[in-house]
């Protein structure tokens, strides 16, 4: 089950364990229910968000090569081919400005339950071909290559700084947590996943 919001998802999970339950009682059998995982949306947090941009453009973004580039555009074709995409570049090489909301993420990451503890931060950088499929075989080319190696350095680079920013001033951590706590105060953590529960061995 997902949503852009965890309150989303809670809602609809317990619409499915109705609906579920209806099923069970319709056919006169059991069901029972094991939640192995719950991720929350990430809490943005604005003054560490434009930080590490900051610090992103004094790093300087990846700095690829014409091969690197090719082989970009090689691993596009297929793309094009069977699906009709066109890409209107093979990577990103561009420092963006940041969004004032950005769009909410597709994907589903523990970060989001670290961010609903703590103030955090943190940013994209190009390991992969431009707008490529999440969890596709190019994807995993591309961060496999040389592509993928610089993307990583960066990213590191400005993570670094940040954090040493962090520690010389006072004043950003507590921008950080005064903007933190304004977009939590409505807010308040919950987890269907059981008290004490184990971590699943795999959930494959």
């Amino acid at each position: 089950v997902r949503a852009d919001k965890h309150e989303d998802m809670e809602r609809q999970f317990r619409w499915l364990q109705d609906i579920a339950q209806g099923a069970a009682l319709m056919t006169r059998t059991k069901v029972s229910v094991q939640i192995d995982t719950d991720c929350h949306e990430i809490i943005l947090n604005l003054p560490l968000a434009q930080r590490i941009v900051d610090n992103l453009k004094k790093v300087g973004p990846p700095k690829f090569s014409e091969e690197e580039l090719v082989f970009a555009r090689r691993l596009q074709e297929p793309l094009t081919a069977e699906f009709g995409t066109k890409f209107d570049k093979p990577l990103d090489d561009e420092v963006h400005r940041l969004p004032a909301e950005p769009p909410p993420s597709k994907g589903s990451t523990d970060v989001g339950d670290v961010s609903w503890r703590v103030p955090t931060g943190g940013l994209h950088v190009a390991c992969f071909i431009y707008t490529g499929p999440g969890h596709s075989w190019q994807n995993v080319a591309t961060i496999g290559s040389s592509i993928g190696e610089k993307g990583t350095l960066c990213a590191a680079k400005a993570l670094a700084v940040t954090a040493l920013d962090l520690l010389e001033e006072p004043e950003l951590v507590a921008a950080a947590k005064a903007d933190w706590k304004e977009r939590m105060k409505d807010k308040k953590y919950f987890s269907f996943i059981p008290e004490g529960q184990k971590a699943p061995e795999k959930i494959r």
